[in-house]
């Protein structure tokens, strides 16, 4: 960012390049409180193992190094900041993966010069990936060798001994009722198969990604959805014409609160489960998924279990 042949300092003096180089910083600073939240899930995940204000002033780094700062330009004119020319680039989310890139690409460039200097590096710490689940890689990842620990044996027997368990209580089962027990099986069959014919089931209206930050039109677009940090909010100009039920995941009873607006906030970690009263219609919206990946699917339902 700073440059001595830059002509603001040859024009209008060093004092105006402090001035420049210190308002710089300064929204370079704002654009760094916008990408706090998604700092702290790279701390939360281990993406990066460091302390927040380290991560915070590595990301302030890169992006004074890597981002073109040059006069923005929006909807055919010159972009305004607090009153000035805005020359800094908006933060997004892509930002990110690049900090993540750049970050380990300077890592693994030292680590490189250490080994070859001939200090130590512990290997098993710089290169171990710990994973109990199943690890998915891109088609088109550089990676092409890692190490995971997933104990299979373990896994295999854990599974023969469920199947081996469930098979014994259904032979006691059968053994102490019997015709009624299957009846019963048939009898639910049946009732199943009616319902079917007779199209009685709830009906998809929209399944989606939440946006970050971004609001979601719903049903006659009078009501939105919103992922915002830790919530999931619920407005429009139709809220106050319907009856809202929620519930997690889990089960358990969770609160609804109310913003400055008037809107509702849910808490989007616990993966609620709400239904809704709209136009003497039942809606059911159910937010399923993790920080970065918030699925919704909407059902318009024949029976709610909730209102």
């Amino acid at each position: 960012m700073e440059n001595d042949n830059w002509w603001g300092a040859s024009l209008l003096g060093d004092d105006f390049q402090k001035k420049f180089d210190d308002y710089t910083k300064e929204k370079v600073n704002k654009r760094a409180d916008d990408a706090d939240f998604f700092l702290d899930i790279l701390i939360e995940q281990e993406i990066i193992k460091l302390e927040k204000k380290q991560v915070r002033e590595y990301f302030i780094k890169w992006y004074i190094n890597n981002k073109d700062f040059d006069l923005q330009i929006e909807n055919g004119d010159l972009a305004m900041e607090d009153g000035d020319l805005k020359f800094v680039p908006d933060f997004n989310k892509g930002d990110i993966v690049s900090f993540v890139e750049w970050f380990e690409s300077e890592k693994n460039d030292f680590i490189g010069y250490l080994k070859d200097n001939g200090v130590k590096i512990d290997e098993e710490k710089n290169s171990a990936i710990v994973n109990s689940g199943n690890l998915i890689i891109n088609n088109e990842s550089t990676i092409q060798n890692q190490t995971i620990n997933t104990p299979l044996i373990k896994k295999k027997w854990e599974k023969g001994a469920i199947i081996g368990f469930i098979s014994l209580i259904v032979a006691i089962a059968v053994l102490l009722f019997g015709n009624n027990l299957l009846s019963k099986c048939s009898d639910d069959k049946q009732v199943a198969s009616k319902k079917h014919n007779n199209h009685i089931f709830d009906t998809s209206v929209v399944i989606l990604n939440l946006p970050y930050l971004e609001n979601v039109p719903i049903l006659d677009k009078g009501i939105f959805l919103k992922y915002y940090f830790n919530s999931l909010i619920i407005g429009g100009t139709n809220l106050e014409s319907t009856t809202i039920r929620v519930r997690a995941k889990n089960g358990e009873k969770l609160e609804i609160n109310k913003d400055l607006d008037g809107n509702l906030d849910i808490d989007i970690n616990t993966e609620p489960y709400i239904e809704i009263k709209y136009r003497n219609e039942f809606y059911l919206i159910e937010v399923t998924g993790k920080h970065y990946e918030f699925h919704c699917r909407l059902l318009k339902l024949v029976t709610p279990t909730l209102l």
